[in-house]
């Protein structure tokens, strides 16, 4: 909200009819003032219109999401549902991906156990989504995005693990292998969270956020172990996180042993 306060007016009436929204029914009639659905999108339509075709709440959150993936893009694409009058910040974009998938997950899923997601929102979630945000994680240059996202990776880990084993799989990798990066290219001095606020330092931090937030809850490490550690050739993500975490958890104690004695020495040197 305070973003949206700061952004467009645009930017701001997206934000607010999605903020306001707590389930799919909300998100499909809220944003519906600020959009249409295209006849000539490209794309899935006729699938996703079909798929959809008695949910119109879920396909308007549809060509939302798809939408907003596509002013997070660097190829120039342009949205085909939304009718914006100003453009909006990225960094709002992610944050309002991440509203949809927080706040309104069945939205995306099919069924009454909520374990299968929908055709049209499993291409979504892959192929736009996924890559876009594995792309930024790779090409990501301004701090200001780095929040946001790392945030929307937290939301797609947590919500769709279970029904994204593929895509789960590579993005931890692609998390853990941040981390080893990051305690590797500091080398003897300082940890991943000390030094200056640079791109790569904040990337470090909000990716240690990440895994702070996706390992809360057990079940979540037990499903590690069980689809990837436990079946081979699957990559054994738990084993992998645990020991660049233990790396990193060595490489921070031993930084702070190396300060502390630093400073025991400067402060001997001041008495004599």
């Amino acid at each position: 909200a305070r973003r949206a306060s700061q952004s467009e007016e645009g930017a701001t009436t997206v934000a607010t009819s999605t903020a306001n929204s707590t389930d799919g029914s909300r998100i499909g009639s809220d944003v519906g003032e600020v959009g249409k659905s295209s006849n000539n999108a490209t794309g899935l339509d006729s699938d996703v219109e079909a798929e959809f075709k008695n949910q119109p709440e879920t396909l308007n959150a549809f060509y939302l999401f798809r939408d907003l993936c596509s002013l997070c893009r660097e190829d120039g694409r342009k949205p085909t549902w939304l009718n914006l009058k100003a453009d909006i910040p990225k960094s709002l974009c992610l944050d309002l991906l991440e509203l949809m998938m927080t706040s309104a997950p069945r939205i995306f899923v099919n069924g009454p156990d909520n374990e299968k997601v929908s055709s049209s929102f499993s291409q979504l979630l892959d192929v736009d989504l996924c890559s876009l945000l594995l792309r930024m994680m790779h090409t990501c240059e301004d701090g200001k995005l780095v929040a946001s996202l790392m945030s929307c990776v937290t939301a797609v880990l947590i919500q769709f693990h279970r029904q994204l084993p593929t895509e789960t799989e590579i993005l931890l990798c692609m998390v853990i292998r941040t981390v080893a990066t990051g305690v590797a290219s500091e080398g003897g001095s300082g940890s991943p969270l000390d030094g200056p606020a640079t791109v790569e330092a904040m990337m470090r931090m909000h990716t240690l956020k990440c895994i702070a937030a996706f390992c809360s809850h057990h079940e979540r490490l037990l499903y590690l172990y069980v689809h990837y550690d436990a079946r081979s050739p699957a990559t054994p993500i738990l084993q992998e996180l645990t020991n660049t975490l233990n790396i990193c958890v060595q490489h921070s104690a031993a930084t702070s042993v190396a300060a502390s004695n630093a400073r025991e020495s400067t402060s001997a040197r001041a008495r004599e």
